[in-house]
This record gives structure tokens, sequence and C-alpha cells, in this order.
């Protein structure tokens, strides 16, 4: 089934959602980096357990994504390695 095409509008909140997300995930990156606390488990222990878990699921998530792209990459050097009998 065809998409339908994305009005001027649509196209536009997308790229503002992309330029809003991309600085607020450095935000984030500059925060991790910066602050010690977030490598200390009294911090994680003061915090909410639902929230703790939220975050411990995302991370496992991501951890699973990165494998996959590296199994990925892997199976193309492998690939190209093969046929370059």
């Amino acid at each position: 089934m065809p998409r339908r095409t994305l009005t001027t509008a649509e196209k536009a909140a997308m790229q503002k959602a992309r330029v809003t997300a991309r600085k607020e995930k450095e935000a984030a990156r500059c925060a991790l980096e910066s602050n010690t606390q977030f490598s200390n488990p009294k911090f994680w222990k003061s915090l909410d357990p639902e929230l703790v878990a939220a975050i411990e699921k995302a991370m496992e998530l991501a951890s699973k994504a990165r494998k996959k792209d590296k199994i990925r990459d892997l199976e193309k050097q492998l690939a190209k390695l093969k046929n370059e009998k």
C-alpha cells in the first residue's frame, strides 16, 4: 500500500522535531559526561525505582541494538572476505 505524500507543514514539523531531539540528546549526553553523580550508586538509589527500571530497560535495548549493528557490520565484512577468493 503506497504511503501518502506529506504536506509541507508536516515536513516542517518533522524537521523541527528532529532538530529539537538532536539538541536534547546532545544536552543529555553532556549532562551524563560532566556530572559524576550518574556513576554514584547512591544517586540511583535515591530515584524512583520505576524510573530506574525504565532507564535500565532503555540501556538494555540500546545495547542489543548496538550488538545487532556490530553483527551486521561483521557479516558484511565476512561476505566481502568470502568473495575475495
